[in-house]
């Protein structure tokens, strides 16, 4: 569906019905079609596997309205720098020490 649909990012659900599961999903529309990724889940345990795909941001459940629009907001504009500055790692950089 992502790769039809092309949306500026997608929401994943770590665990999918069916047989896909959504950290495999979360790496392959991240890695292969460079979308970036938040990954939702109400399983603590599964925080640690689904960080192994470094995702864009991580919204654990519940989450309310404020609680997603500001995680989209803030993978917005990480993408929006990564985009502006090119082989910036935005999610290693650290921020300038003050004088």
């Amino acid at each position: 569906m992502a790769s039809m649909h092309r949306p500026h990012l997608a929401i994943v659900d770590i665990r999918l019905k069916g047989g896909t599961d959504g950290v495999s999903a979360a790496r392959e529309i991240q890695e292969t079609l460079g979308i970036p990724v938040i990954l939702t889940t109400a399983y603590t345990d599964q925080e640690t596997r689904a960080a192994t795909i470094e995702p864009y941001g991580f919204i654990p459940k519940p989450w309310s309205e404020e609680d997603l629009l500001r995680t989209v907001q803030a993978v917005l504009a990480r993408v929006a720098v990564e985009r502006l500055t090119p082989g910036l790692d935005t999610a290693t950089a650290s921020a300038p020490a003050s004088a």
